[in-house]
């Protein structure tokens, strides 16, 4: 049917207009190239092809063909909907080229381009040789041929002077910037006298040229202090004018800086900008710089110098401060009574006041001197628990423990920095020496901690000789045995 996609459905029972989208009618005869269906020929309402007994339509959905982007550049969109229009973008540096078709098309209801999208060129500027004129003379100063970007300079031959400008560019979208000059014979060319422009203090003087003819070159400058307003150079142009005007000469009033106040130059003429600093441990209130105007007059008062202080520092507890003094550049530190100690949790000990009237650090206090605390020793206790500076603690071990020198000190000492002057020791077990088996006897146990008793045991055939010692004997806790072991007879 009208040379469409195939129906989506075919709908019974429906009359004209029934469905969903665009309705069709049997016999609908389209070339393809309308604008509307409304300009499609057909027969009338006729029976339908599908012999289902009455009129039928059906829903059709309808798109044009994908375009394909032109080089060197794309599509404005990729929609391919009836109703979509489509515009051809061209990358930078490049145009449409209306040669290879139209720069836009719209996709009509029958389901084609209204007409065909063309492509893009290289964007280029008209051929300089037909604009230059005689005595004119062309050469490429950058880029090449007419591509954007090139850059043509302009001479004249013998002669001849510019009149326009030296230079031509080719810019976007393939235009030359300005128009192109032409040659005029030099001995024509004479600009205004200048003379009567100037003034009693501006001196003038040739720099080449002669009068006031073609390419004659003025400098100017001023007598005494004074300062040129306006250009120092100007030249007569091929135009027949000066490329600039006659200046005059101004000057500012001296300037009165004394210390701390610092200037970083005398120089009083026109234009001038002068710096303003103070010494260390000012600042500075007012203008920073001061410019000499066109005027003549300074562009503010002179600024003045103030000394920067910084707020004042409480003392700490139990300490002072090195000084009271809050000047720039004053150095402050905490000194803290005897029996206490700086506490670096609590801040700085010493602080700067700054040239901006701010301490770089915050001051901290001081704390009470303590030891750290020491942990009772095992089998043993502390003299002592108290942990202040001078306080001596020694170590007690427990009934059948004894000091073991090995481990450390049996006292220290807390010194006036809050630390101790050596390492605690602990306890050991206390033991006698070993005793000697007696002969024709034994040992009753070989253990010799304090507090055991060991006694004599005779073989058979012998009894304990009491006129040798003990027949029994205790270890005591200074390690040492409570009387001698005897030891056995025959008999």
């Amino acid at each position: 049917m009208s040379g469409h996609q195939s129906a989506q459905s075919a709908p019974r029972g429906s009359f004209f207009g029934g469905g969903i989208g665009v309705i069709w009618f049997d016999d609908f005869i389209c070339t393809g190239h309308e604008e509307s269906l409304l300009d499609c020929s057909h027969s009338g309402v006729k029976v339908h092809d599908c012999n289902h007994g009455e009129d039928a339509s059906a829903v059709c959905s309808v798109s044009c063909p994908t375009l394909r982007s032109p080089n060197h550049g794309r599509l404005s969109t990729t929609d391919t909907d009836p109703g979509v229009s489509v515009r051809v973008v061209c990358d930078d540096g490049y145009t449409f080229d209306e040669t290879t078709g139209d720069p836009s098309t719209v996709c009509r209801l029958t389901g084609s381009w209204s007409s065909t999208l063309g492509g893009c060129k290289e964007e280029v500027c008209p051929p300089y040789s037909q604009n230059i004129s005689r005595n004119l003379l062309v050469s490429v100063e950058q880029g090449g041929g007419t591509a954007i970007g090139t850059v043509l300079r302009f001479s004249c031959s013998g002669n001849y002077h510019i009149h326009g400008e030296y230079t031509d560019t080719c810019v976007s979208p393939g235009v030359w910037s300005g128009p192109f000059p032409y040659c005029v014979p030099g001995e024509n060319v004479i600009c205004p006298p200048y003379s009567q422009n100037v003034s009693a203090n501006v001196r003038v003087s040739v720099v080449t040229g002669r009068g006031t003819t073609l390419g004659t070159v003025l400098a100017f400058t001023c007598s005494g202090d004074n300062r040129i307003r306006g250009d120092g150079v100007i030249s007569c142009l091929s135009s027949g004018v000066w490329n600039g005007t006659v200046p005059d000469c101004v000057s500012c009033s001296t300037l009165s800086v004394s210390p701390p106040l610092r200037a970083n130059t005398t120089n009083v003429t026109e234009g001038t900008v002068v710096g303003f600093t103070c010494d260390s441990g000012y600042r500075l209130t007012g203008h920073g710089h001061l410019d000499c105007e066109t005027s003549g007059h300074w562009s503010a008062g002179i600024p003045t110098c103030v000394k920067v202080t910084c707020p004042g520092l409480t003392t700490p507890a139990n300490g002072r401060l090195s000084t009271g003094s809050t000047s720039a550049g004053t150095t402050v530190f905490v000194d803290c009574d005897q029996g206490y100690m700086f506490d670096p949790n609590t801040g700085h000990n010493i602080t700067l006041c700054r040239s901006d009237g701010t301490w770089n650090a915050t001051l901290g206090s001081c704390t009470s001197v303590s030891c750290v605390a020491l942990p009772p020793p095992r089998n043993g206790k502390l003299s002592s628990s108290d942990t202040r500076p001078g306080t001596t603690v020694h170590v007690d071990c427990d009934d059948g423990y004894v000091f073991d020198p090995t481990t450390g000190g049996i006292s220290v000492v807390c010194r006036v920095g809050g630390s101790w002057n050596s390492s605690l020791g602990g306890c050991k077990q206390a033991k006698c020496p070993e005793l000697s088996k007696p002969a024709h006897g034994s040992l009753s146990t070989p253990t010799t901690t304090a507090g055991t008793k060991v006694s004599t045991e005779c073989d058979d055939g012998y009894t304990f000789d009491s006129s040798t010692g003990d027949i029994a004997v205790t270890c005591r806790s200074n390690q040492t045995w409570g009387s001698t072991l005897g030891g056995c007879k025959e008999g």
